[in-house]
Order: structure tokens, then sequence, then C-alpha cells
């Protein structure tokens, strides 16, 4: 008996995993806005501090808060990944948000490895791409239709 509660649990626990699709295009465009809004703000994190870590070195503190941005962003990648668009309005949608999330985790992945090897002055350099990204991603969805 143990073991079927443990298989039911196990089941459970994936089930509870699982993303399904959205059923309608409003609410995709909804997920799809709480995962640009959750992108725009690691990516200002990831500014702000490459901006500070750039100027006074504090690494350790750079590194933390850039990792726990970069957990983050790809947190809110992998959940709308993970949904199934409604229609093909909506995969239009998400061919349009995809990249950007994507390559602003990228960047924040970059930043992150920088900090982590003391890297302070090129930390700006490398985060820069985040402020245009940042700004699509503010204005979405309109900037995307």
């Amino acid at each position: 008996m143990s073991r079927r509660l443990g298989v039911l649990v196990a089941l459970l626990a994936f089930a509870g995993a699982c993303v399904g699709p959205a059923r309608t295009d409003a609410a995709y465009e909804d997920k799809a806005s709480e995962t640009a809004s959750s992108i725009v703000s690691a990516a200002r994190t990831v500014l702000l501090a490459a901006r500070v870590g750039g100027d006074d070195g504090f690494a350790p503190t750079i590194t933390v808060t850039v990792a726990d941005a970069e957990a983050d962003a790809a947190s809110a990648r992998d959940a709308f990944v993970s949904i199934q668009p409604p229609s093909a309005t909506s995969d239009d949608l998400r061919a349009a948000l995809i990249p950007d999330v994507q390559r602003a985790v990228e960047i924040i992945e970059l930043v992150r490895i920088a900090a982590r090897r003391a890297d302070t002055a090129r930390l700006g350099e490398i985060a820069a791409p985040l402020r245009a990204i940042a700004d699509r991603l503010d204005r979405f969805p309109a900037g995307y239709r």
C-alpha cells in the first residue's frame, strides 16, 4: 500500500509542475506581460548593480545581487515558455517576446560570471544591452504589435 501512495504522490507532484495552455489570448497576454515585467525588474537590478559594482568594486555583494536577478529572470522565462499558446495570435506574441527574454537572461548570466571573477570594471559594458531590452519589454505588449 505504501508503494501505491508513493506513486500517487509522485504523479500528483509531476502533474502540479506541468503547465497547461492559457485558455484565451487575453490570459496568455497577461502571462506574457507578467513575464516581461519580471525580466524588466531583473534587468534593471543588474544594470544598477553593474553601475555600483563598476564604481566601488563590491564584487561579493554584486555577485549575490546579480545571481538572484538571474534566478528570477530564468524562472520567469521558464514559466512562460512552458505555457501552451491558445492561438496563432498568441504564437506571434510568444515569438516576439521570447528572444528578448532569452537574451536578457544570457546577458545577466554574463554579468554574474564577470562579477564572480571580480571583473567589476567591465560590468557596465557587459550589462549595457539590458537597457534597450528592458525599455522594449517595459512597453510590452504595445511595443510588440
